[in-house]
């Protein structure tokens, strides 16, 4: 068994990747690093709103001058200097992402499926953001096309495990609990 397991979180937005990552804190008391955390981290010390918005052109500031993997790089160097355990990587987006985190070690990606209506759902359920309560569904499914998220579904084909999450809370998990052994 290995003494490390690394599993990374890929979706669409509210597909369930948040959900999964705190399922794995909770039952199995990973580490949970997002690449929002980072970018909220630099937000937070600009005095900028933490909003969707804001992330998105943030990271796409980032990633045009310092690479598309700028955010993966730093969630590598949290991982090495752990050294053991499991960790959930939340929210990858881009292809670059996963050719990083593939350097470690026993490193799986999981992306999360789920309908857009599913999704819509979730989001009129929550008020994570500023500003996303009140979008439309047309408004929440054009979001979609923003370039930090544009290659979001293409991940999919990278991915060792593809979870529905569409089905009950038990599904998802009984789904993420095989993921993590057949990984370990």
């Amino acid at each position: 068994m290995h003494k490390t397991a690394v599993l990374g979180l890929a979706g669409e937005f509210l597909s369930g990747k948040s959900t999964a990552a705190a399922f794995y804190v909770q039952k199995f008391g990973a580490k949970k690093l997002r690449f929002s955390t980072v970018l909220d981290d630099i937000l937070g010390i600009l005095a900028l709103p933490i909003t969707r918005d804001n992330e998105q052109k943030l990271a796409l500031c980032l990633r045009e001058v310092f690479g598309e993997a700028v955010i993966a790089e730093t969630l590598v160097k949290s991982v090495e200097s752990s050294k053991r355990g499991v960790f959930i990587v939340d929210g990858l987006r881009k292809y670059e992402e996963i050719t990083v985190l593939k350097r470690l070690p026993n490193f799986k990606l999981i992306y999360i499926e789920s309908s857009l209506q599913k999704r819509f759902a979730r989001l009129q359920g929550r008020d994570e953001k500023q500003g996303e309560k009140i979008l439309t569904l047309e408004q929440f499914a054009k979001s979609h096309e923003h370039e930090s998220d544009k290659d979001v579904p293409k991940l999919k084909q990278y991915a060792n495990f593809v979870i529905d999450n569409d089905g009950t809370q038990e599904a998802l998990e009984q789904k993420l609990t095989q993921a993590l052994t057949e990984s370990l």
